[in-house]
Formats: C-alpha cells, structure tokens, sequence
C-alpha cells in the first residue's frame, strides 16, 4: 500500500497542498497562455483601431481567445485531477485515503476555481494595462468600467459553469473515453 501524507486532522489543506504541487506546471503554462491570449487580444484591438483614425475614441470589450484557452485547460485538469477514479490500483488508493472524500473533492474543486479565477483576473489585467498604455494623440481608448466589470463577471461564472460541468462529467465517468463523451455532450446540448 502506498503510503499518504494526507492526515484526517487538517485533510482539506493537506489535500489542497497535494493537489496544488502536482498541478503547479500545468498552472503555470495555462497563466502563459492567459497572459499571451490577452497581449495578442489586446494588439489586435489596437492595429485594428489605428487603421480606423476617424473617430478618436473606443471602446474595449472583452475577447473569447482567452475562454476558449481556460475551456481546454478546465477539461484536460478535470481529467488530470479526478485521475483516481479511471485506475483500479489509484482508486483502491483514494478509497484507503485517511481524509473525508468530501474535503479531497472540495479541495480539487477549490484549487480548479481558483486557477480560472486568477487567469481572469490576470488576464484582464493586462489586458486593460496594455489597451491604456497604448493610447496617444490620434487614438485614445476609454473603458466603460463597469460594462467591462459586466462581462468580467459573465465571463468569470460562464468559465466556472463550464469547470463544473467538466468536473461533474470527471466523475461521473468510470473511463476517460466516457469522460470525453460526457464533455462533449454536455458542451454541444445547449446548441441544439
């Protein structure tokens, strides 16, 4: 039997810690791409608002590259980190773990949320940054603030439903081809 560094006592930090060490470089990368999403996002606004010099001010609004980035990311982690449930030998293990099935869930939803929150927040920062810096006398950019906060906030609970959803399809799939099929389903459903 493997050995676990997870104790009933404190489960949910310890459990938070685990997930947060073994997810950190697929963290990292998807904050990469977040970061790069909202730079060419933000390029593509301003070559294609210098090309257009009669009016002298425009508006910001928020791109989907970057949903489309934590979309991808949101189902390979669901899948990466709800990985127990696809193998006999792990599932025996998460099953002889000493913490609450509650709190080690809890926790690797947690850390999921937390990852799509801060790539938004992130993301939108730079993003406003580099769209305010890049004004000058021909072309100024003003933000609506709070039409921007607006379709922040969709943005945010639109990305969170979708993690959910992923989550939700992680466990209730026994293989990861279900668990394909379960995503797929239940992102092309409210199409039709």
């Amino acid at each position: 039997m493997i050995s676990t560094t997870l104790n009933y006592k404190g489960g949910f930090k310890a459990a938070f810690a685990k997930t947060f060490k073994q997810q950190l470089p697929g963290t990292i990368v998807l904050i990469f791409l977040a970061v790069f999403a909202s730079v060419f996002s933000a390029a593509s606004i301003i070559v294609s608002n210098v090309r257009d010099a009669i009016n002298n001010k425009y508006d910001i609004t928020n791109d989907s590259i970057l949903l489309v980035i934590c979309i991808i990311f949101s189902f390979f982690l669901a899948m990466q980190m709800f990985k127990e449930i696809y193998s006999k030998r792990a599932c025996d293990t998460f099953f002889a773990l000493p913490i609450k099935r509650s709190e080690y869930f809890a926790a690797k939803y947690l850390y999921g949320a937390a990852v799509n929150i801060t790539v938004m927040l992130v993301a939108a920062v730079i993003y406003i940054v580099i769209l305010l810096s890049a004004s000058t006398k021909l072309v100024t950019y003003t933000i609506d603030f709070w039409a921007f906060l607006k379709i922040s906030i969709a943005f945010l609970f639109d990305m969170l439903c979708v993690y959910t959803l992923f989550v939700f399809c992680a466990v209730l799939a026994g293989k990861k081809i279900q668990y394909f099929f379960f995503a797929i389903i239940a992102l092309l459903a409210p199409m039709y």
